[in-house]
């Protein structure tokens, strides 16, 4: 258990961060909008090491880290559609399987 006091609270504010796009602002303030204090800057805390100085270093990792992380932009989903011999071979199987269902019921005839 860390007992010294060495805990850093590091935040940056987010008007100053620089090399974003508009969009990827948008997406980092939306992302990360419960990390984001009143005065509008991105707030993270570490106390998991002994010296102050590493946790310095943790806590720049972890801002640099959730930054891009959240910036980071999702590409749309291309939609595709089973070839043809896809659905052919998937049709023939099911017919196959009913085929082998019908068969197994009994047919009286009167």
């Amino acid at each position: 258990m860390n007992k010294l006091n060495t805990k850093v609270h590091a935040s940056v504010p987010l008007e100053k961060i620089e090399g974003l796009t508009p969009e990827e602002r948008h997406s980092v303030r939306a992302k990360l909008a419960s990390r984001i204090n009143s005065s509008n800057e991105l707030f993270v805390s570490v106390k998991e090491e002994r010296t102050q100085e590493r946790n310095r270093d943790i806590a720049y990792v972890r801002l640099e880290a959730l930054i891009t992380g959240a910036a980071k932009i999702q590409k749309k989903r291309k939609k595709t559609k089973p070839s043809k011999s896809a659905v052919e071979k998937r049709l023939s199987l099911k017919k196959i399987a009913s085929l082998k269902k019908q068969n197994r019921s009994i047919h009286i005839e009167t």
